[in-house]
């Protein structure tokens, strides 16, 4: 009955994903045996092991990543797993160290990289921090996120050389830095940010200026207030709001008057900001919002002058 049920195109599917949320010792010997008769994996039976909750078979298509073709259709559907994937299981962690060390597919490895994300064992840290140094800044990414909230001494002695490393950073590491209290690396950033022009590390050396907030960067953080990028002026006012610099406050208020253009909810940053930095001026401003006609704006507005 299953052959005829697999031989059709329109119960295939529903045919292989019974074989695989079966329990049964045949249908597992089925679908083992229907994998080394193939070279290439088709569609039906790779969606039947992906989405098995049975740990056998999540296994089984671990293995089948190193040995056989993968079709493209397939990154798409590993790389999109939620975070509530069974597949993120501690007793499949053996199992992904050993696929990601035996696959060769970049764009696999990014993906089994997202599986360790919020395992900080010491094999899943030591195979992540490895993977810092791949070739791929896709996969270098990746890892790099798997590795946020991680607090290894060992990654932490690691990340000073990788974001100094023109070849090897990826801007992914600044939160890295952030969560190690890594707080020395201005000159570093400083260098980043005239070699690179693009957004990425703009944005990114803008956290890392936030995060530890120094006088020399004043003069930047207005600058950058002036900026057509919505992102960057948004961190640039931050910054000055951590300078305490009440001589920015009529710039950050008409940043904030143009994206409310848009929208209320685009001025929250700005009023915090001006709380932060407080003054009859800024008070007086965020009073204006206690009208505003977007609720979440308006209680906003109410808390900060509560807690003038």
């Amino acid at each position: 009955h299953v052959k005829l049920l697999l031989d059709d195109p329109r119960t295939r599917q529903i045919a292989f994903t019974a074989l695989a949320n079966s329990p049964s010792f045949e249908d597992k010997y089925y679908l083992d045996r229907y994998a080394d008769e193939k070279k290439a994996l088709d569609r039906e039976y790779l969606l039947a092991l992906l989405n098995s909750p049975r740990i056998e078979h999540n296994r089984l298509l671990l293995m089948l990543l190193v040995s056989k073709t993968v079709p493209e259709f397939f990154y798409t559907s590993f790389l999109s797993l939620k975070s509530d994937s069974h597949f993120r299981q501690e007793v499949l962690l053996p199992d992904i160290h050993y696929t990601i060390k035996h696959v060769n597919d970049a764009k696999l490895v990014e993906g089994l990289l997202r599986l360790l994300a919020g395992h900080h064992d010491s094999l899943t840290t030591s195979v992540c921090i490895q993977l810092l140094a791949h070739q791929e800044s896709s996969v270098r990414s990746a890892a790099a996120y798997a590795l946020a909230g991680n607090k290894s001494p060992e990654l932490r002695k690691a990340l000073p050389a990788l974001i100094k490393n023109p070849v090897l950073r990826v801007s992914s590491l600044t939160p890295l830095l952030i969560e190690h209290n890594i707080n020395n690396l201005h000159s570093v950033f400083d260098q980043i940010r005239q070699e690179s022009r693009g957004w990425e590390w703009q944005n990114s050396a803008l956290s890392y200026y936030i995060a530890f907030p120094d006088k020399t960067y004043l003069t930047f953080f207005r600058t950058t207030l002036g900026s057509d990028d919505v992102s960057l002026k948004r961190q640039a006012a931050i910054g000055l709001g951590l300078l305490h610099d009440t001589a920015s406050i009529d710039s950050i208020i008409a940043a904030c008057e143009k994206e409310a253009e848009g929208s209320d909810l685009n001025t929250h940053v700005y009023l915090r900001t001006l709380a932060r930095l407080k003054g009859l001026k800024a008070r007086n401003y965020i009073v204006t919002f206690l009208d505003s006609q977007n609720k979440t704006t308006a209680d906003l507005a109410m808390s900060l002058l509560k807690q003038w």
